[in-house]
């Protein structure tokens, strides 16, 4: 009987520990699937950061060219002004040449 009771519990401590390893290699396996998901989260946040770093460097250059465009016209803009300063100067040096002749012609 001592030998049977002896048997009864290793067998059932022999299934306790097949159980238990079961069980282990079920969690393994759950681990493994979580891993597996968050790799995948992982590598699709990559995709996403490095597809908005893209457009950013995208931005980025577009708002060089405009500020570059930007300061183009400025720069015209101050030539184009400096242009019309120099002409209108010109304009009232004519206009005092002018009357300054047409005062001369009054007297003479």
């Amino acid at each position: 009987e001592e030998e049977m009771a002896a048997a009864a519990k290793a067998e059932a401590d022999a299934k306790k520990e097949v159980q238990r390893r079961l069980d282990l290699v079920k969690a393994t396996e759950e681990e493994r699937e979580e891993i597996k998901k968050a790799l995948k989260q992982a590598e699709v946040h990559r995709s996403v950061k490095k597809k908005a770093e893209q457009k950013l460097k995208r931005a980025e250059l577009e708002m060089k060219g405009v500020m570059e465009g930007v300061q183009k016209a400025e720069t015209e803009l101050e030539q184009q002004k400096a242009e019309l300063d120099k002409i209108k100067e010109e304009t009232r040096r004519a206009k005092e040449e002018a009357q300054a002749a047409l005062d001369e012609a009054r007297l003479a």
